[in-house]
């Protein structure tokens, strides 16, 4: 994850942070609600079957606070190393 962060140029990827942010953020939801029982509104990625409600929880407050950073000036390669090594860690 850090290799392909680094590869990305911090300029053109501003639009594409911020799409594949809302992505993850979209798919932490469903497995978040497919793990407490409710019926998820699309199909999951095999990864994110039967993991911990509070590790999805986890991930989704890590995406938040990226999302918060991204509003600033912070760097989309950093922030998406920073967020791959935590998302890593919870999941």
């Amino acid at each position: 994850m850090s290799e392909r962060a680094l590869k990305q140029g911090p300029f053109a990827a501003r639009g594409e942070f911020t799409a594949m942010l809302d992505a993850l953020e979209e798919v932490l939801g469903e497995a978040a609600r497919a793990e407490s029982g409710v019926a998820p509104r699309r199909v999951m990625p095999k990864a994110l079957k039967r993991r911990a409600l509070t590790g999805l929880l986890q991930a989704q407050r890590h995406v938040a606070a990226a999302r918060e950073a991204a509003a600033g000036n912070v760097n989309p390669q950093l922030l998406t190393a920073v967020l791959g090594d935590q998302l890593g860690r919870c999941l």
